[in-house]
């Protein structure tokens, strides 16, 4: 079974509901402080004219304009998304926001005066309000027209840099997808090169590396669409690539493993150590007559992961770049993908001798295990991969 994880949603196709939900959530809002706002207003104004204002009258009579208000609100909000007057050809929103505006204005009178009139709050006739409540009306339309363009531009903006996060985000998933792909041919090249040097010594260890071959290729298959594993998983597809290369090599060739526990589970490229591995054995450890070794190391340090791959051959001899073959050019180049700015990728020739690559990444466990176990752990003592 693929070990593909499913694409996550971009949250694109979900935004226009979420954003109704907030904008009518933030409309009902505002309104409410409004209606909390008016009563205390009513109540204050009938005092001071001497009027006893029961606080049931004062708080219908708020909460009454609020509602109406609200839902003038979500209208012509609906308006300016369907008709934006910075859209052109601008004669026909233009035409609508001055209709609807004058159109709205009147039935907002027209509703509070049968409303009121009905619950006896008001004996004022809509001819009595209209010269007074229409200019107002008008002023508080066009009022919500520009919240409305406002909010139709910071929804646009939020809109187009989902957009383009998404396809930042698509764009880099297919520059790695391209990265790891073009390691499969040029391990799977060298491996069969392998098998081929060896078929005319040992038939037998010929065949048990064509085995191998078919186990790495099966776990290859597997992670195709994966770009990290855990550091577990990741020596365990490195473990036939490694006996590939110590049957065709023999007692030449031997890899230790120094590798902290309580990294095991911390994630990490796939594919990341096998060109770091076949770099070492190619030149460092393949060219000699006399034993060689490739050391693995893995080390927690605060949040961040240090891996190395170190062999004891003769190192950079002829003064040429450290990153230029294919493999540790395209790690590096996968690093940067996956991680940005944070990371370090080193390949020099070390101190004590031979050839070092080390590189750094964020420590993101695949599972969570309890802070202390990861505090107490200790490295583990090197071990040879027989």
């Amino acid at each position: 079974m693929s070990k593909t994880s499913p694409r996550p949603e971009s949250g694109i196709e979900a935004a226009p509901r979420k954003r109704m939900r907030t904008e009518l959530g933030l409309v009902l809002g505002w309104w409410a402080i409004f209606g909390i706002w008016l009563t205390g207003q009513n109540l204050l104004f009938a005092a001071a004219i001497g009027y006893d204002l029961p606080l049931v009258e004062a708080a219908g009579r708020a909460f009454f304009s609020a509602i109406v208000w609200a839902c003038i609100t979500l209208l012509t909000f609906s308006l300016v998304r369907r008709f934006r007057l910075d859209e052109r050809p601008r004669l026909v929103p233009i035409i609508v926001h001055v209709g609807g505006g004058a159109a709205i204005s009147v039935g907002e009178i027209g509703i509070t005066v049968a409303v009121t009139s009905i619950l006896g709050w008001n004996p004022e006739s809509f001819f009595d309000l209209f010269p007074t409540a229409f200019p107002a009306n008008v002023v508080y339309y066009w009022l919500l027209v520009g919240v409305g363009h406002g909010l139709e531009y910071y929804h646009g903006l939020r809109q187009r840099e989902a957009q383009n996060a998404l396809l930042s985000r698509r764009l880099v998933q297919a520059e790695l997808h391209l990265l790891k792909s073009q390691l499969h041919p040029h391990f799977l090249f060298n491996t069969l090169h392998a098998i081929s040097a060896l078929m005319h010594r040992d038939v037998k260890a010929a065949d048990r590396m064509l085995a191998r071959l078919s186990q790495l290729l099966r776990a290859a298959l597997d992670y195709s669409g994966t770009q990290e594993v855990s550091l577990q998983e990741e020596l365990e597809f490195l473990e036939p690539y490694v006996e590939i290369e110590q049957a065709r090599l023999g007692e030449r060739l031997s890899l230790v493993l120094d590798v902290q526990p309580n990294v095991l589970d911390a994630r990490v490229p796939h594919m990341i150590l096998q060109p770091l591995v076949e770099n070492a054995i190619r030149h460092g450890i393949a060219p000699r007559a006399i034993p060689g070794r490739v050391v693995i190391r893995a080390r927690g340090r605060r949040e961040m992961l240090d891996l190395e791959v170190w062999d004891d051959g003769p190192g950079l001899t002829n003064g040429k770049a450290a990153n230029g073959g294919l493999g540790l050019a395209n790690t590096r180049a996968r690093l940067q993908q996956l991680y940005g700015e944070r990371f370090s990728f080193e390949p020099r020739n070390a101190s004590e001798g031979g050839f070092r690559v080390s590189i750094t990444i964020p420590f993101r466990p695949i599972t969570a295990p309890p802070t202390e176990e990861r505090e107490s752990a200790l490295s583990s003592p090197d071990g040879e991969v027989a």
